[in-house]
């Protein structure tokens, strides 16, 4: 069985996993107590200590290794062929436990968005202590944790809209696999995140979060506060010129306050790379306009 795909066939990240980790007196070592990880494991799948008690002091085993197999009794274990991927979710902040089968991979690129992988076991090492003497790798799994925790990412305004939407396929395709969409569905619809995802075939690289950028405290709260952003491409925007010229007051408030808001974050949290979408109505009435051509736009949109 191979439980890498894309050249991932070292063996590296498995044999990582289920290395025997002893303490100086020669117990099984655990999570650091109160450590992220610690606190994840016990949020995730419940009370912690019951989890020691129950897999660790009985069986002599660790946590994980209730997810290897059905259990039938406190020494042995039903097996079976497949993967169990531990996997955290940057987004919710918790681990998830994926059963999956030979084919299935979370290193082959659908795990470097929402999912990022820090153990994985084989479903037929589902067996009890007398057969098997392989604990899992804390240490190694704190690091992807933290590593997972520094990953940047580019962060997408109005990612649902036409212009962000295709950008965002070109930069799945162009390997840049950290991506983080707002949008506040005003002129979009769900089913354009659905639509990227079937077409770019990796939909766990996509975070979107229904954020409007006009609300400063939940473009902070919800994204620059939790993840690590390393440039931004700004779409968010109205884009009528009828409408602008009708409601103008809308306009300089969603496309031009919303802007400094999302500056002032930028500058918070030291973010110093933006692209900007910028619109040919700055130009006015020049239908053959050049970027270095007199900005002289005549209606509130431009």
């Amino acid at each position: 069985m191979k439980p890498f795909q894309d050249g991932h066939n070292n063996w590296e990240f498995f044999w990582d996993s289920i290395t025997v980790d002893k303490d100086e007196n020669g117990k099984y070592m655990l999570p650091k107590k109160d450590s992220h990880l610690y606190n994840l494991v016990k949020d995730s799948f419940g009370d912690y200590q019951k989890m020691r008690e129950e897999y660790i002091l009985e069986t002599d085993q660790h946590p994980f290794q209730f997810f290897r197999g059905e259990r039938k009794n406190s020494k042995n274990f039903k097996t079976s062929e497949g993967w169990l991927w531990v996997l955290y979710n940057s987004q919710k902040d918790t681990l998830e436990v994926k059963s999956v089968n030979d084919q299935t991979s979370y290193l082959d690129g659908t795990g470097n968005g929402i999912y990022h992988p820090l153990l994985i076991m084989d479903k037929i090492l589902g067996c009890g202590i007398d057969d098997i003497h392989v604990m899992t790798n804390w240490k190694k799994a704190e690091e992807r944790l933290e590593a997972a925790k520094k990953k940047e990412y580019v962060l997408v305004t109005g990612g649902l809209g036409y212009i962000g939407s295709h950008t965002i396929i070109e930069l799945i395709e162009g390997n840049n696999d950290n991506i983080i969409i707002i949008d506040n569905l005003d002129n979009s619809r769900m089913t354009c995140l659905d639509r990227m995802k079937h077409i770019t075939g990796k939909p766990d690289n996509f975070v979107f979060h229904q954020v409007d950028i006009r609300n400063e405290s939940a473009l902070e709260n919800i994204i620059f506060s939790k993840y690590k952003i390393k440039s931004v491409i700004h779409f968010a925007a109205l884009k009528a010129v009828g409408e602008s010229i009708k409601y103008p007051l809308d306009y300089y408030h969603n496309n031009v306050g919303a802007t400094v808001i999302l500056l002032r974050l930028m500058n918070k949290y030291d973010v110093n790379v933006i692209v900007f979408s910028s619109s040919a109505t700055v130009y006015g009435d020049n239908p053959l306009s050049k970027e270095e051509d007199k900005i002289q736009p005549i209606n509130p949109y431009g």
